[in-house]
C-alpha cells in the first residue's frame, strides 16, 4: 500500500485466525476436510479465505477478516483447471485506488458473500471477485463467476480506467463474451 502497509491472502482452516474486532467476517464458516495433492497441507475442518492487513512496522493488525461461506473457499477442487503446481491454492489480492482490497479466488459454496455485479447462476466451483473497503470492515462489491460447470479465478489486474480484467479457467462455454473465444485446446 502507499502508507508501506502489507496486505496478504490465504486460506485457512483454522477457527482462531487473528481476526480484528469488527471485520467484515468475525467467524470461520469452514467446510468440508480437502487436502491439495502435492501441496502439503491438510484442511481437516474445511477453509476459507484471509485477508490480512499489517501495519507498515509489522507490529499490528490494520485489519484482518475471514472470508467465506459454508463450503471450501479459497481452494480450487476442480479436477480439470489443476495443471500446474500449487493450482489448487491460486488467488490474487491488490489494492484498488481507493485502498479497498481487491480478492479474487474460488469457492464451492452458493452462500458466499456477494453483491451479484452480474447475473451468474452459481454451479459447480465458482471464481470470486471480492472488494472489501480499506480496514477490512465492509463488502464494498463482489460477485461470483458461474455457469453451467467450473470456474476459477487466478489473477486481477486494474486498468487505467478503473476498470477490473480477472482471468482464470472455466469448463463452461457459456460464460457471457465467451463467443469466439477458443474453449478447447
Amino acid at each position: 500500500s502507499p502508507e508501506g502497509e502489507l496486505v496478504l491472502m490465504g486460506t485457512t482452516s483454522s477457527d482462531d485466525f487473528p481476526i480484528t474486532t469488527g471485520a467484515y467476517q468475525e467467524g470461520f464458516l469452514g467446510g468440508g476436510a480437502f487436502a491439495p495433492s502435492g501441496v502439503g497441507v491438510d484442511y481437516l475442518y474445511g477453509s476459507d479465505m484471509i485477508i490480512t492487513r499489517l501495519a507498515a512496522d509489522g507490529g499490528s493488525l490494520v485489519g484482518s477478516t475471514y472470508l467465506g461461506g459454508t463450503d471450501n473457499d479459497g481452494v480450487n477442487t476442480a479436477p480439470d483447471l489443476k495443471f500446474n503446481y500449487a493450482d489448487e491454492m491460486r488467488g490474487e489480492v491488490i489494492l484498488d485506488d481507493a485502498g479497498n482490497v481487491v480478492v479474487v479466488s474460488c469457492t464451492d459454496d452458493t452462500d458466499f458473500p456477494y453483491t451479484n455485479l452480474f447475473d451468474f447462476t452459481p454451479s459447480g466451483q465458482c471464481g470470486t471477485f471480492t472488494v472489501l473497503n480499506a480496514d477490512l470492515t465492509g463488502l464494498v462489491c463482489g460477485t461470483l463467476i458461474s455457469q453451467v460447470s467450473d470456474e476459477a479465478a487466478y489473477a486481477v489486474d486494474i486498468a487505467s480506467d478503473g476498470s477490473f480484467y480477472v482471468c482464470g479457467g472455466t469448463n463452461s462455454s457459456t460464460l457471457p463474451g465467451m463467443a469466439g473465444w477458443q474453449t478447447a485446446a
